[in-house]
């Protein structure tokens, strides 16, 4: 079965963000955990995307995993493809998802690492 560019977009903005050298390609970046048992799992899986934003060469992607569980995926294509992440983690004040959708372009993003 022929892949769907639009079925695949969201994935393969995430995947783009990973290292291509290593198997499984997104295990260095982090976004692939290994369980208790063995198994890989996404860690950023558990995430919904509910706001999909452009503005410029900049891209958001506003998503959550339920109450105050939020991230917010900055893309810059200004020169390449950065991504950038902000979580509660690495922007303690903002407690909710709505704070976070509201002030996404003052939000403090990261790596992967600041973010998780």
């Amino acid at each position: 079965m022929p892949n769907k560019p639009t079925e695949y977009s969201l994935q393969k903005l995430e995947n783009w963000s990973a290292d291509q050298t290593v198997e499984p390609h997104i295990l260095r970046r982090g976004l692939v955990a290994i369980t208790a048992g063995g198994t890989y799992r996404s860690v950023l899986a558990k995430y919904v995307l509910n706001n999909w934003s452009v503005s410029g060469a900049i891209t958001y992607m506003c998503k959550e995993a339920g109450k105050d569980d939020w991230l917010v995926i900055k893309v810059d294509e200004t020169s390449g493809a950065e991504f950038r992440y902000a979580t509660v983690n690495n922007n303690p004040t903002i407690t909710t998802y709505a704070a976070a959708l509201a002030g996404k372009s003052t939000l403090t993003y990261g790596t992967y690492g600041d973010a998780f």
